[in-house]
């Protein structure tokens, strides 16, 4: 993963040691001290200034203009940070955070990469529909892109494509997560327009089939760290994203959030605007007196139904060759990994759609006659759900071993 000067100046405790002023301009930033941030850049151009021998040159100005220009951009951010409530947050590690995000089946799922074209472990994302997959992988440049293809009843990948190259903005591409509405397609990119490392943008399709000009969702969202995947359940009325900003190395907070159709904006002169910008503390946004419980339980419902219910390390349960796996970690190989991420969806997705037919069912037995075509129709996705489970498996088995199950 690449990160820019100032991402990698907030990692572990290298801003406390920092020593050049671009490393320090990186640090105040961190702090949200955009005053002292520019004026250690005024400071280290006006002393390089003085004479030729120490005269910027254009590398540094090049860089100390980007600088500036995360400045100017982190300010107009603080002007427009989004009044959210945060209900919970959760620290995990990197590496699996996305199979913390407890999505319902309508919100679509939320996997590792094709396998296609793509070297790494990086981040896909199905609709519902289950008629497209879109995912990150690297170009001749080594810089990654958003990746599309079409699904096809059989589970044939067919037209793969890059979306749009503008949408990394000369950066990295990545994380991708598409509304339900197979417009609004959110994605973190660390090129032009991020403040930090990775930032999140928000683009839509065009009637083209092109996409929009990519816009920064803002604050509280994006900060001068990384900040990942956004993605909104509309069913459950919870959106979820992770960042790795008040957290330890390796890991990232997953901030689950209510969503709210129109945006709301704190006023720009409140004395906490900050602490609000950087979730100093979630409850600090949260109503007084409204009860979160109600949507709490239904994200530790989906939780109870996955596979990853026990203690949140053992994520599932399979025999590969005598041995029992129980994380991700316990694969060798990185497709057969990869492969695992798809059998947890679709177990997380049949679980979900069990729990839905038993309330219809017992709808029905209490005199709901009219809901018979809906357990029907549920009952066939069930029963080809069943049928991908055990050919996922099998793809997971035979990766990991070379053989087939």
């Amino acid at each position: 993963m690449r990160k820019t000067l100032l991402a990698i100046a907030l990692t572990g405790t290298f801003a406390a040691l920092a020593s050049t002023p671009l490393e320090q301009a990186a640090d105040a930033m961190a702090r949200y001290e955009l005053d002292e941030a520019s004026d250690i850049l005024d400071a280290w151009e006006s002393k390089a200034n003085r004479s030729k021998k120490t005269r910027l040159n254009d590398s540094q100005n090049e860089a100390l203009e980007a600088m500036r220009a995360k400045i100017i951009t982190l300010r107009n951010m603080l002007d427009r940070v989004e009044q959210i409530e945060v209900i919970d947050s959760v620290t995990v590690d990197s590496a699996e955070f996305f199979l913390h995000y407890r999505l319902s089946p309508e919100a679509g799922r939320i996997t590792l990469g094709t396998g296609r074209d793509s070297d790494g472990a990086t981040v896909a994302f199905t609709p519902e529909c289950g008629r497209e997959i879109i995912w990150a992988a690297p170009g001749d440049d080594g810089l990654s892109r958003l990746m599309g293809a079409s699904i096809l009843d059989d589970g044939t990948i067919e037209g793969v494509g890059e979306l749009d190259a503008s949408l990394g903005q000369g950066g990295n591409a990545s994380y991708p997560f598409l509304m339900a509405d197979g417009i609004s397609l959110y994605y973190a990119s660390d090129g032009e327009g991020s403040v930090g490392g990775y930032d999140i943008f928000l683009t839509r399709r065009n009637d083209d089939g092109g996409f929009t000009v990519p816009q920064n969702v803002g604050m509280p969202y994006n900060s001068p760290y990384n900040d990942y995947m956004l993605a909104i359940d509309e069913t459950a009325g919870i959106g979820w994203w992770a960042t790795d900003r008040n957290a330890p190395p390796g890991k990232v907070n997953i901030y689950m959030y209510v969503p709210s159709e129109v945006r709301v904006n704190y006023p720009s002169d409140r004395p906490d605007l900050i602490d609000l910008a950087m979730l100093a503390d979630i409850k600090a946004t949260q109503t007084s007196g409204r009860d979160y419980s109600e949507l709490l339980a239904s994200v530790h419902d989906m939780e109870r139904r996955s596979d990853s219910a026990d203690s949140g390390k053992k994520l599932f349960r399979l025999s590969v060759g005598g041995k029992i796996y129980t994380t991700l970690s316990d694969f060798r190989n990185a497709d057969a990994r990869h492969a695992m991420t798809e059998v947890i969806a679709l177990r997380r997705e049949y679980d979900a759609l069990e729990a839905e037919l038993d309330g219809l069912r017992k709808r029905y037995s209490a005199g709901a006659r009219d809901l018979a075509g809906e357990i029907r129709s549920l009952e066939r996705r069930r029963k080809s759900l069943g049928g991908e489970i055990r050919r996922a498996t099998n793809n997971v088995i035979k990766a990991e071993t070379g053989r087939q199950r």
